[in-house]
């Protein structure tokens, strides 16, 4: 990790680490308080709930690798994949918020010759995605 700055922002590309730091933080913190199960029916206490801890943690490390992949094995996207089809649905996906495309945008990947595994499981993914998607991002040169 880099220095950090004075408005809290981290040098040196450290603030994906301090974004999954956060995500990772606040993944209790919101099963134990604004989970509706750990508030049972009468009750004037809080009780946290594993089971909302544990599915809330989950959801959040999916995000996580959802806007990041897999940081162990980063894709280059070859020119040739970003064919004016590909481009097209990854925009109109980014746009629109229709992530029910990314099957689609997996065909269109393949058929312009990307054999990534990477790539194209995420996009085949019955996951949900989410605005930041590391695959949209990558095509649409955001990332």
């Amino acid at each position: 990790p880099g220095d950090v700055e004075m408005e809290g922002c981290y040098a040196d590309g450290a603030d994906i680490a301090w974004t999954a730091m956060a995500s990772a933080y606040r993944a209790p913190w919101c099963a134990n308080y604004l989970s509706a199960r750990s508030y049972p029916p009468g009750a004037g206490f809080r009780s946290a709930s594993p089971a909302d801890h544990d599915q809330e943690q989950t959801a959040q490390c999916q995000r996580l690798r959802d806007i990041f992949g897999n940081p162990f094995r980063p894709v280059a996207v070859e020119p040739a994949w970003r064919s004016a089809a590909v481009v097209e649905l990854a925009q109109a996906i980014y746009d629109e918020w229709v992530f029910d495309f990314m099957p689609n945008l997996a065909d269109l990947l393949e058929e312009a010759g990307c054999r990534n595994h990477d790539m194209l499981t995420h996009c085949w993914a019955t996951q949900q995605h989410i605005l930041g998607c590391w695959v949209i991002d990558l095509i649409l040169g955001k990332a």
